[in-house]
């Protein structure tokens, strides 16, 4: 069991909730986050000490990823709704030490790291600034790559997002038909509504969303980092909380997903939203998050272990003035002043998005251009190439402010290219027939990679070159 015992300050912050190192901020008044050690508990237990109490049941799919027979680890948790005058953090202690649960803890309200301000300077610095272009060499993305993002919705009918827009195998007919557990989810689901409507009508969705995966070379608007598929996972509509954040997670992971992007944060734990980053990792898939917007020491989940935290870098090299720092930083994205979709039209941008939520999804968007070129790379491994490849900023090598520094895309992605397996042609992370099949396709189209001895002309030769490579492997 964790230890919930905290010092209530101006009925909002606490500290020492759930171990000594965990500080509670702003919460979802009357509301309990309660996961049990058993699935599909029984909360008698916990009725009987506090009497009436409301159960919000989270929504997930019949069985963890990949495990089928498996409780979906949501399974193992309620939340419990006792009212907007009960003292929560205490009632959350007292929770803590009931048999048969394994932790409680108040329900954390995160806020989507926007912060509003005016336009400065010309459009898109932020792909001279990261050398996107030259990451574009490489690849513009692939459409088999998925970036999930946790956010406050999208629209789906923008111009320059629908063509990268991830659609389901899931039409609105009334039926679940491809049995993940959520009807009609074509476009993804809102966990604060419990519907399959990703509308947005905040705003923070549509930016982030087209920073990340804004479509690339069509011709018109803006262009994003990649064209990977977008999935919309929606934790936000009006408010939001620790366990709409959670869901939105594992909806993306057990719904395919290969990288994260969270463009959210609280100066307050989340225990569920980090468990749920841990099972974003434990199944291979990458959690991005912006670093937050207080200026301060911290910030979940950016600061959970498992999860890359992105911190701001403005055009002039600088810190973001308000973004958040500390040990757990890994590198830092342009902000403010981000030109991108915009939600109040299919074909609306604005020139004044910023904060980290904008810096988080140039990471994000990133991680799914190098996954386009080596699917076969882990979350581990993504981190390490962001690193090494990173223009350094402030004090040498790694610093508190912008990690290990600026992402530099063209750098990260000829360091994925290097290492990538050549002979795996279609990158599946198999050598078999269907590299043979991808590498005469490409071949019969004269498509620059299937060169494969750069003699500009494409022969005989270029087979037998290949076929040296497939026999060599993956060394």
């Amino acid at each position: 069991m964790r230890n919930a015992c905290c010092l209530v300050i101006a009925g909002t912050i606490c500290a020492g909730v759930a171990g000594a190192d965990e500080v509670v901020g702003p919460f979802i008044h009357g509301e309990i986050i309660v996961k049990f050690d058993m699935p599909a508990p029984d909360t008698g237990v916990v009725e009987a000490a506090l009497g009436n109490v409301e159960w919000y049941v989270p929504r997930h799919a019949p069985h963890a990823k990949g495990e089928p027979g498996t409780p979906h680890p949501l399974s193992f948790y309620r939340v419990a709704k006792v009212g907007p005058e009960a003292d929560v953090v205490a009632l959350s202690a007292l929770v803590s030490e009931l048999p048969g649960v394994d932790w409680a803890h108040v329900n954390g309200a995160p806020e989507p790291t926007f912060t509003p301000n005016d336009p400065m300077f010309g459009q898109l610095w932020n792909h001279e600034k990261i050398n996107t272009e030259g990451g574009w060499d490489v690849s513009l993305g692939s459409h088999d790559v998925i970036v999930a993002l946790v956010e406050t919705g999208v629209r789906v009918t923008h111009q320059d997002l629908i063509d990268n827009l991830w659609i389901n195998d899931d039409p609105p007919n009334g039926i679940d038909d491809d049995g993940n557990g959520f009807v009609d989810d074509t476009y993804g689901w809102d966990f604060v509504q419990n519907d399959n409507g990703v509308e947005d009508v905040f705003g923070h969705g549509t930016q982030v969303t087209g920073i990340s995966c804004g479509v690339i070379n069509n011709g018109i608007g803006i262009a994003g980092i990649g064209n990977t598929r977008s999935m919309q996972a929606k934790w936000w509509h009006q408010s939001g909380s620790d366990m709409s954040v959670a869901e939105s997670v594992y909806y993306a992971v057990d719904n395919g997903a290969h990288v994260l992007n969270l463009s959210l944060g609280c100066l307050c734990t989340m225990p569920a939203t980090e468990d749920a980053c841990n099972y974003a990792y434990d199944n291979n898939v990458a959690p991005v998050a912006a670093s937050g917007n207080n200026n301060a020491n911290g910030g979940y989940p950016g600061a959970y272990p498992n999860v890359i935290a992105v911190s701001g870098i403005d055009k002039f090299d600088n810190k973001y003035s308000a973004g958040n720092f500390g040990p757990h930083i890994d590198v830092a994205a342009p902000t403010p002043d981000i030109t991108t979709t915009s939600h109040t039209g299919d074909s609306s941008y604005t020139n004044s998005f910023g904060g980290t939520s904008a810096a988080s999804p140039h990471v994000a968007g990133l991680v799914g251009l190098m996954l386009s070129v080596d699917n076969s790379l882990t979350p581990d491994e993504i981190r390490t190439l962001l690193h090494e490849n990173a223009e350094d900023f402030g004090a040498p090598g790694f610093d508190q402010i912008f990690g290990w520094g600026r992402i530099d895309v063209a750098a990260t992605m000829e360091a994925v290219l290097a290492g990538a397996c050549p002979a795996d042609f279609n990158k599946d992370g198999n050598l078999d027939i269907l590299d043979f099949i991808a590498y005469q396709n490409a071949w019969t189209a004269q498509e620059a990679e299937a060169d494969c001895d750069d003699n500009g002309l494409y022969n005989i030769l270029d087979f037998v070159c290949f076929q040296n490579l497939f026999q060599a492997g993956c060394l």
